[in-house]
């Protein structure tokens, strides 16, 4: 046996080439298009995610120019803030998150007003998670109901795409995929969960998109949103561990 066959052995066998790597979770964007429906015109956007998602790496506020968290560690919640901007009634704006997690327990967004004032709800919030399977070449994405107030989530025109590209919240909303998987609605139940598992090429990360509302308060909740998860670079390296070994293997032979 060549020495770097050899050594590719060793770390396979030290890591383990079938080792679940779902637990090993890295980044996740997530951008929302709100629409203001409060009849009112709105200064400043609060986001709040719980319970597994407190780490927030990026912020783009859209319309709004300044953005901020605030740890609220008593509710085991983070919220994004965005000020310094405006968005009429009826106006919409994308806000993107990346968050330090591929999973968010994401609670409802509310408008304030010009004194920091609630003014109404954001729109229906969705729990989502996102974890590489035991191989390169699928990834495990849930999407479930976690919100008290909504009775019945709908995902509506769901569709995913891969790609190799790993964006950030500046540069994510914006990005253009070619869509090659299309979903039935789905009607999640207060405190159900949705699991789908997606195969992407080695070296690509899941994205989808589609549109989310309550089904008893589509005009106040209605949303949009997109969300690309990734691994960490411990699952890179375990992922392609196990690529290695298989390519060594097939050599082998």
């Amino acid at each position: 046996m060549s020495r770097s066959r050899l050594l590719v052995a060793l770390l396979i066998s030290a890591f383990g080439v079938g080792l679940p790597v779902a637990a090993a979770l890295g980044d996740m964007n997530v951008a929302q298009t709100f629409t203001n429906t409060t009849g009112m015109t709105a200064w400043d956007f609060h986001w709040p995610f719980n319970p597994s998602t407190l780490t927030i790496k990026g912020i783009n506020g859209g319309a709004f120019g300044s953005t901020g968290t605030t740890l609220q560690q008593e509710l085991n919640q983070i919220r994004i803030d965005c000020w310094n901007g405006s968005v009429a009634n009826q106006a919409q704006n994308t806000v993107t998150v990346t968050v330090g997690e591929n999973s968010c327990g994401q609670g409802t967004a509310w408008w304030t007003d010009a004194v920091g004032v609630g003014i109404g709800s954001a729109g229906t919030p969705i729990s989502l998670r996102g974890n590489p399977g035991t191989t390169a070449t699928e990834w495990v994405v849930a999407f479930d109901n976690r919100d008290f107030d909504t009775l019945r989530l709908i995902v509506n025109g769901l569709r995913s795409a891969t790609t190799p590209t790993i964006y950030n919240a500046d540069n994510f909303a914006g990005a253009s995929f070619e869509w090659n998987q299309y979903y039935n609605t789905m009607a999640i139940a207060q405190g159900d969960e949705v699991e789908m598992t997606i195969a992407v090429p080695v070296g690509e990360y899941p994205v989808f998109e589609g549109e989310i509302w309550d089904e008893g308060m589509y005009d106040q909740t209605h949303s949009m949103f997109r969300v690309q998860f990734t691994p960490e670079p411990a699952t890179l390296c375990l992922l392609g561990l196990g690529v290695a070994g298989l390519l060594a293997r097939r050599r082998g032979k």
